[in-house]
């Protein structure tokens, strides 16, 4: 599917000036993300909670440092999902302080796959405490996080899970 990032925008703010509710779905298979679609979804996304989601485990695995979230993401859209998508944007949840993924050239590879949008999960903005104190130090905390899918999204439609009030201006 070859929608711009404008189209996205365009199609969802009719919806909005028609007062009717933007619909984002979360799929974790083919066939959810097909009937999802069917059924009038505007944006399909993608979790790595989705994976532990269809294998029964809780979807809070999602938010734990096990696996690899981008890579789930990755597969699970370019050989589940994204085959059984016709004409609805895919969202692609993503980890987007990643130390380890040259950032540019992963979000690169989500569009090249047809990926249309980004939004940030898991998220730094769930952590409190001295943990997230530690990673805001170290240059890995939440206004990275946005700079990282933001900056970098090419064509991407980034979206932002946004924990906070005062955090919503990213």
């Amino acid at each position: 599917m070859m929608i711009s990032k404008q189209q996205i925008i365009e199609g969802l703010q009719k919806k909005i000036e028609a007062g009717e509710p933007i619909i984002a779905t979360a799929a974790g298979a083919g066939l959810v993300a097909r009937v999802e679609e069917k059924n009038g979804a505007d944006l399909i996304v993608v979790y790595n909670s989705g994976l532990y989601r269809m294998n029964g485990i809780a979807s809070i695995a999602g938010n734990l440092p096990i696996g690899d979230a981008n890579q789930i993401v990755y597969d699970m859209g370019k050989n589940q999902i994204l085959p059984m998508v016709d004409h609805t944007p895919v969202v692609a949840g993503i980890y987007g302080v990643d130390p380890t993924r040259d950032m540019r050239r992963f979000l690169t590879e989500l569009w090249n796959i047809g990926y249309r949008c980004v939004i940030n999960f898991p998220t730094i903005g769930k952590l409190s405490g001295p943990i997230r104190k530690e990673l805001e130090q170290v240059d890995l905390g939440f206004a990275k996080e946005v700079e990282r899918s933001w900056q970098q999204n090419l064509d991407l439609l980034p979206s932002h899970i946004v924990i906070t009030l005062r955090r919503q201006r990213f």
